[in-house]
């Protein structure tokens, strides 16, 4: 769990948003966000905020959202992530990203255009999926994306608290990845 926050806490302080994946014990959750919380709190910056400059993704039909509100409540993160599939059946359906087999990043100012026209301008585009470099960033804002997510990228970090078969599986699927460190 430490190693988390310090992936997470280290994208903040680059100028990222730091998200930490889903934590279903809400000890481990709150013992987090106490790590993340005492990491800032030498920064001038973000050890003033009234929010947490964190981010915490949510598996909402496994977590308890009584419990989940309170802790938020408490920590107020700056952003969160939610997936809200019920059933394995169901995650396409509920997926936030646009599968990368598609390669429909080309295709970001069309989407901007068709939000635009239907009155939804102000939305700002954040390209997902098959991210795994500079190159791919550059290419994404050139498309004029607001921003990118490069999670499964950082799987690959010593610091990703994942199997070590789910992480050889990152590294030799053969879309690029190297290891962070």
């Amino acid at each position: 769990m430490h190693r988390k926050v310090l992936l997470a806490t280290a994208v903040i302080k680059a100028g990222g948003i730091g998200i930490i994946g889903s934590i279903l014990d809400m000890e481990d959750l709150e013992a987090t966000f106490e790590r993340a919380r005492s990491s800032f709190a030498s920064h001038p910056v973000l050890s003033s905020r009234s929010t947490l400059p964190l981010g915490l993704g949510l598996l909402l039909s496994l977590s308890k959202l009584d419990q989940v509100m309170s802790v938020l409540a408490k920590y107020r993160p700056a952003n969160l992530w939610f997936f809200a599939a019920k059933e394995v059946e169901d995650w396409n359906f509920f997926q936030v990203q646009i599968a990368a087999t598609m390669n429909l990043h080309p295709f970001l100012p069309e989407a901007a255009d068709v939000l635009h026209a239907n009155g939804f301008g102000g939305i700002p585009l954040v390209a997902a999926d098959d991210l795994a470099d500079g190159r791919g960033v550059a290419a994404a804002l050139a498309l004029n994306a607001a921003g990118v997510v490069m999670g499964t990228r950082f799987l690959a970090a010593a610091e990703a608290t994942v199997h070590p078969q789910h992480r050889a599986a990152v590294l030799v699927n053969g879309k690029g990845w190297r290891p962070s460190r």
